[in-house]
């Protein structure tokens, strides 16, 4: 099985982010099945929503898995700067101060493809 992570995604509020999860899981499931895979693909998804992604969704071909997304990346980006700043001062690892839970850890480290 393929198993496919997109990141990027915020919510299903947002239509636009709805059209292009649903477009680019379509896409890339039907491709796959059209080069021989002997299964569907999974597709994992970070959401700022994930149980409201998830029943808006749908029970539907190919699997899709939405995970919360630890961040939020508006916020995100006005502290990042700092956070970046303080790196460089600090000669940090960004890895010392980033934090992914496991279940997230896992379905990136086993992706065979990341979006």
């Amino acid at each position: 099985m393929t198993r496919i992570v997109i990141t990027g995604h915020t919510s299903f509020a947002n239509r636009g982010n709805e059209a292009l999860v649903r477009s680019t899981t379509r896409l890339l499931a039907d491709e796959l099945a059209r080069s021989g895979a002997a299964e569907a693909p999974e597709f994992t998804i970070f959401s700022l929503t994930p149980e409201d992604d998830r029943r808006i969704y749908g029970n539907t071909t190919p699997v899709i898995n939405f995970l919360p997304l630890n961040f939020n990346p508006a916020v995100y980006y006005r502290k990042g700067k700092i956070w970046y700043a303080t790196q460089r001062y600090l000669k940090l690892a960004p890895r010392s101060f980033l934090r992914i839970d496991e279940t997230s850890y896992q379905a990136v480290k086993h992706a065979d493809c990341l979006l």
